[in-house]
């Protein structure tokens, strides 16, 4: 398990620190960093309202906004998350002495963040709900898909088969 740590650990250090500019490092990347440094304000362009319609999205932004100004902090917390909650289901469903491709293509989802954030932010909110589901703990997971649907609005048909 230290080894996938390491692992995600090196993808989330790499996707923190990736350089940004006009088309280089996603294109969604410099919005993202835009609204986290004026989630507070009461002044929305039309993109950071579309972004603070999604309220827990906005309260994650703001929550860490609060700690720090540095979008790399908040660049790191957030792909630290969703590296952990990859690999974590990853193991889940892979079988022990197997091979590690599954865990390799849980990262193309990860790359494909550097341009979606708050899609795959809800898709690691569903997964967790799927691991509480595999641990029948079935309040948690609804509770759970619910978040994922206040991340990204795109994430509600797939919430709502769990």
């Amino acid at each position: 398990m230290v080894a996938f740590f390491i692992f995600a650990l090196i993808w989330t250090i790499i996707a923190t620190v990736r350089v940004l500019g006009n088309g280089i490092g996603g294109i969604d990347a410099p919005y993202y960093i835009y609204f986290f440094e004026h989630c507070n304000s009461s002044v929305y362009t039309d993109w950071m309202m579309h972004a603070g319609d999604d309220r827990l999205f906005k309260w994650i932004n703001q929550g860490i906004r609060h700690i720090t100004a540095d979008y790399h902090v908040y660049f790191f917390c957030i792909y630290g998350f969703m590296a952990y909650v990859y690999l974590i289901f990853a193991k889940e469903f892979t079988p022990a002495k197997t091979s590690i491709v599954p865990y390799v293509l849980c990262f193309y989802l990860f790359l494909r963040s550097f341009n979606t954030i708050r899609s795959c932010l809800a898709i690691a909110f569903l997964m967790i709900a799927c691991l509480m589901m595999l641990k029948d703990k079935w309040i948690k997971a609804y509770i759970i898909a619910i978040c994922s649907m206040l991340v990204h609005k795109a994430s509600i048909p797939f919430a709502l088969v769990i």
